[in-house]
């Protein structure tokens, strides 16, 4: 006997059939206020109310959402308060940057409060928040929750409803935030069809922690559809299991697809960016002629409909900033590196100066005759030097005698023997150093002498031995 709950309205859409490869496409109609049916949100809330202990005095029930469920919860809370006479709150928790025209909605029937969703918010700290916004004085433990699976004559409705009427599509198409939806339909059409069941594909946006290994994401990022961006679900294990069996497939569309089918939609079938999801989802998804559809329409909740419009703009010019961003820093980067570059050249200039510099005031002193020259640096003299003191240069350098008898014309003195025989000179000067000058003749001799760096500065082709 087919059930007598208040049902949702299914039917096919020509307009979509032909746009979405040639496949029957039906809508339900999940929204609340089309005709006189009640949409499934507000049936899975309204059977939470129902649940919920009548006895107490005061209730209140605390819940994450980006507007919809807040909304739905605190209107239904609303009108059974009005009913009962017991005082229902709802405290609906929202991140940071939410639209303030989607607060200000939620504001209208329940308590708002706004936090960093960027962790994994426990029960004990949502119930906390709650008992502090709303002055409860009963026990923490009381404070209820709103997400909850395997509740019967929720979402799994429609479902049965499909089943009671005959229909067996071979897709059926939705939108997934925190996956408590997809749950719900992959969990009732097991149940009703068995193996046989259709193809249920969740869809959602690549800001959702169910298309990420990771288990939770603590920035997200930004998305048309922004109720379906979601950093943590405690559905995850559960959608990864009918993933693996078979039963459901997640499906990731992007911005530009989700806002071509929600203007598309808004002439025949309205749905807000994050309904629209479902219907992109279905667009890219590549049904063909024979194949039947239903598409899940969550319908027009609260949402901004001016930040939708501006989305894209505002897209285009977070781009634009990042890349002016970019383009600054890879200025400066340039700019930086070309006043290092300019730095180091002029060092390398300055120091390619000193040195030719040194070479010449080291080569002014020999190079007008090798031999007057180093007879003038081995006696230490300005104004010429003796005979006897050239002899004993030369001597002390090692060279035959008949060379330096006749040093004058033959013996050629290189800049190692003139730096040598200045060296020498030096240590002559100081009566304490007898000692160093005695030992830097004798590495002449047995051939161990160095002339250290600085010589090679001025002279690197004299590398390695001039002897």
């Amino acid at each position: 006997m087919p059930s007598t709950a208040v049902r949702t309205p299914i039917f096919q859409v020509p307009e979509l059939c032909g746009r979405y490869g040639g496949a029957d496409v039906l809508v339900a109609d999940m929204n609340a206020g089309r005709g006189t049916a009640k949409g499934m949100r507000d049936r899975e809330l309204m059977k939470i109310l129902e649940t919920t202990q009548s006895g107490r005095q005061h209730t209140v029930f605390v819940q994450i959402t980006c507007g919809n469920s807040g909304y739905d919860l605190g209107m239904e809370a609303r009108e059974a308060q009005k009913r009962t006479g017991r005082r229902i709150d709802v405290v609906n928790l929202v991140a940071k940057g939410t639209s303030p025209a989607i607060k200000k909605k939620l504001a209208e029937c329940s308590f708002v409060h706004e936090m960093d969703l960027g962790h994994h918010v426990t029960m004990a700290e949502m119930r906390k928040i709650a008992k502090e916004a709303t002055g409860y004085e009963g026990p923490e433990e009381d404070i209820c929750g709103v997400e909850r699976y395997n509740l019967r004559g929720g979402y799994r409705a429609v479902v049965r409803q499909m089943a009671e009427e005959g229909l067996k599509p071979t897709h059926i198409f939705v939108p997934v935030g925190g996956g408590e939806l997809l749950t719900e339909i992959a969990a009732e059409a097991e149940n009703v069809w068995g193996d046989g069941l259709p193809k249920i594909v969740g869809v959602t946006v690549k800001q959702n922690v169910l298309v990420h290994k990771e288990d939770f994401i603590r920035n997200p990022g930004k998305s048309i559809a922004d109720k379906l961006v979601c950093g943590y679900s405690k559905f995850k294990e559960l959608v990864k299991e009918f993933v693996r069996r078979g039963v459901a497939e997640l499906k990731v569309v992007g911005d530009r697809q989700i806002y071509d089918e929600y203007t598309y939609l808004n002439g025949i079938e309205p749905a807000e960016p994050s309904a629209a999801v479902a219907f992109a989802g279905a667009k890219a998804y590549g049904l063909k002629l024979g194949d039947t559809a239903v598409i899940l329409n969550t319908g027009m909740g609260i949402y901004d409909a001016a930040a939708t419009e501006r989305f894209f703009r505002d897209k285009l010019f977070r781009k634009l900033r990042k890349i002016g961003a970019v383009a600054a820093g890879a200025f400066l980067a340039l700019g930086l590196a070309f006043y290092g570059y300019t730095k180091w050249n002029e060092k390398q200039e300055r120091v390619e100066r000193e040195l030719a510099f040194e070479r010449n005031m080291a080569n002014s002193a020999w190079n007008m005759n090798e031999t007057d020259s180093a007879m003038r640096a081995a006696s230490g003299r300005m104004r010429g030097y003796t005979v006897q003191e050239a002899q004993q240069a030369c001597e002390l350098l090692g060279k035959p005698r008949d060379v330096c008898e006749n040093y004058y014309d033959q013996s050629k003195f290189t800049p190692l023997e003139i730096y040598f025989l200045g060296q020498v000179y030096n240590l002559s000067l100081d009566n304490w150093a007898r000692e160093d000058r005695q030992k830097l003749i004798e590495s002449w001799r047995n051939g161990t002498y160095a002339p250290g760096e600085y010589f090679y500065r001025l002279h690197p082709e004299a590398l390695p031995s001039e002897r």
